[in-house]
C-alpha cells in the first residue's frame, strides 16, 4: 500500500514538473519584475486633468512616470505592454468648465516611441509615450 502511495505522489510530483513550462514560470517564483519609464506629453492648448494619480498636465508640459511592478505573466514584446495597470488614473481633458475622459492610454497601440531596453537583473526594462494631441481631444468622450 504504501509502494502505491509513493509512486501516485512521485507521479504527481514530476507531472506538475513537467507541466510547468519554465519559460513561463519565472524563475523559482513566477513573478517577472518589470521597470517602465512612460512619458506624457500635453500637445494640446488646455489643460489635461488626472484623477487617481494627480498628475495634471499644462499645455505643452511633459512628465515622466517610473513604474515598477511585478507581473504574474511574462511580456514577450513591447506590445504586451499592461497599460491596463493606468485603470486608476483617468486622464481629461479640460475646457473651461467641460471635461472629455481620454480613454486611449488604456490601448498600447496608442504610445510611441516603444522600447523593450536592455534587462537590467532580470527587471525587465521599458520606455513609451504618450501624448495628448487636439485630434485625440476631439475624438475623447464626454466623462460621465
Amino acid at each position: 500500500m504504501n509502494k502505491i502511495r509513493t509512486f501516485i505522489t512521485l507521479v504527481i510530483i514530476v507531472s506538475l514538473i513537467i507541466s510547468c513550462n519554465c519559460e513561463d514560470c519565472g524563475g523559482e517564483d513566477g513573478n517577472y519584475p518589470i521597470k517602465a519609464t512612460i512619458s506624457f506629453i500635453n500637445e494640446t492648448s488646455d489643460i489635461v486633468k488626472s484623477s487617481g494619480c494627480k498628475k495634471d498636465l499644462e499645455p505643452n508640459e511633459m512628465h515622466k512616470l517610473v513604474i515598477r511592478e511585478v507581473l504574474g505573466t511574462k511580456i514577450n514584446n513591447i506590445n504586451e505592454f499592461p497599460v491596463s495597470i493606468f485603470t486608476n488614473c483617468t486622464m481629461k481633458y479640460q475646457n473651461g468648465n467641460n471635461f472629455k475622459c481620454e480613454q486611449k492610454i488604456y490601448d498600447i497601440k496608442n504610445y510611441e516611441n516603444k522600447k523593450q531596453l536592455e534587462s537590467i537583473k532580470d527587471t525587465l526594462v521599458f520606455e513609451l509615450t504618450f501624448k495628448f494631441t487636439e485630434e485625440k481631444k476631439m475624438e475623447a468622450e464626454d466623462c460621465s
